[in-house]
């Protein structure tokens, strides 16, 4: 169960600020920055996510850890406060897929880039807010709490230029970013942004919030920021909501310009990290030996593995595992289903795979670079044909 199933009788009874008998208790995440251990101090503040899911710290009563709990299936928006349904079979399915995929990770010889999820029972009350006192008295999603900070938050806090330099240039774990990579096309990820990517002082990194993939977005093979061709991938390139693009458009064509300033996140990018700037099928072993296994199987036995209540996140990682293998990366990249609609596919943009501080500490490429200047697609709609038509990722006895 993942709502409540006696919504109604309980609003007859009195609101409780205090709860005596919960399990769990809650504390809002959103409230106060977070400081990131040994990052001098550095802070940031936790995303509040797109989806209807309602994000906490969490601790279970007693005990000193804290996790991340998030709670669907909330009577109320999030975003309004009005009533709303749940739409309970969706978000246990998107609970299964987020578990699914550490155990890939896992399997895949990349354990510790996902943190653990599980779901457990959430019995506690709402710490603060409009809808404080509201007693939660369902199942949710635990997670564990990623060490370090975000790479947005690393990005929007003033007075962390060197230590964001030092962290992506220096520290950087370039075999998790190729693994993830990996993953991410494997797994068609949809929302593979900074603020869902961890980076410890030592370079490590984490991957959070990974219930946007395996055919959750309708039209969308792919959309993170270590794909090449994508919405993600590209915005951070051209910085369609700044300075960067109009600096671009504007030194365009000059014969004797060479680069101008970037985005330092976008040395999180593969191709600086494998010779010819290309995996081809040299994929990471435990990866690769993955792939292998998932290609050999058909899509209930993926199923049953991985825990799939439908066919779609089983064929997709049946499909994209074959024509991976086959293709190599970068064929896949371009060509494995499921294909994407045309808000989310942009043209390559060019590696920059160094980064240095001018005078005035702005980060520039540390060769010679330019974006590929291509429009903003936010608001181009899906052809309607395309969406209509089903796409087959493979036969029916597969």
């Amino acid at each position: 169960m993942i709502g409540p199933l006696d919504h109604e009788a309980k609003q007859r009874l009195p609101n409780c600020t205090r709860c005596t008998g919960c399990s769990t208790v809650l504390t809002d995440m959103h409230a106060a920055p977070v400081t990131a251990a040994g990052l001098e101090g550095l802070a940031f503040m936790h995303g509040k996510g797109a989806t209807n899911g309602w994000l906490f710290f969490g601790k279970v009563a007693g005990g000193a850890q804290r996790f991340i709990v998030k709670v669907y299936c909330m009577p109320y928006s999030k975003a309004h406060g009005r009533p709303q349904d749940c739409a309970n079979e969706v978000y246990t399915e998107r609970m299964r897929l987020m578990m699914a995929q550490v155990r890939l990770a896992d399997e895949c010889g990349a354990a510790g880039l996902t943190p653990r999820v599980w779901v457990a029972p959430v019995e506690a009350i709402i710490p603060n807010g409009t809808f404080r006192g509201y007693h939660v008295r369902w199942h949710g999603l635990w997670m564990e709490e990623a060490p370090g900070i975000t790479l947005h938050g690393l990005h929007t806090t003033r007075g962390a230029e060197n230590a964001m330099y030092e962290l992506l240039t220096k520290k950087m774990n370039k075999t998790q970013v190729i693994q993830q990579t990996v993953l991410d096309l494997l797994t068609a990820q949809c929302d593979r942004h900074s603020e869902n990517v961890f980076i410890t002082p030592a370079g490590d990194l984490t991957f959070i919030d990974n219930d946007r993939a395996l055919g959750v977005v309708t039209r969308c093979g792919g959309d993170s920021m270590l794909l090449p061709g994508n919405r993600y991938h590209t915005q951070l390139r051209l910085g369609y909501w700044g300075p960067t693009m109009q600096y671009y458009k504007a030194h365009a064509g000059k014969s004797n310009f060479c680069t101008g300033p970037i985005d330092m996140r976008v040395v999180m990018d593969y191709r600086c990290y494998v010779p010819g700037g290309k995996i081809g099928a040299d994929y990471p072993p435990g990866l690769k030996s993955c792939m292998e296994a998932l290609a050999r199987h058909k899509v209930p036995d993926i199923m049953r593995r991985y825990g799939f209540s439908s066919r779609k996140p089983a064929e997709i990682l049946l499909r994209r595992s074959r024509d991976m293998l086959m293709m190599g990366f970068e064929g896949a990249l371009a060509h494995s289903p499921p294909r994407s609609a045309t808000r989310y596919v942009y043209q390559p943009q060019p590696p920059c795979c160094g980064i240095v501080l001018d005078m005035r500490g702005t980060p520039r490429c540390a060769q010679c670079w330019q974006p590929i200047i291509e429009a903003q697609k936010d608001s181009v709609k899906d052809n309607s044909t395309a969406a209509r038509v089903k796409e087959v990722l493979v036969q029916e006895d597969e």
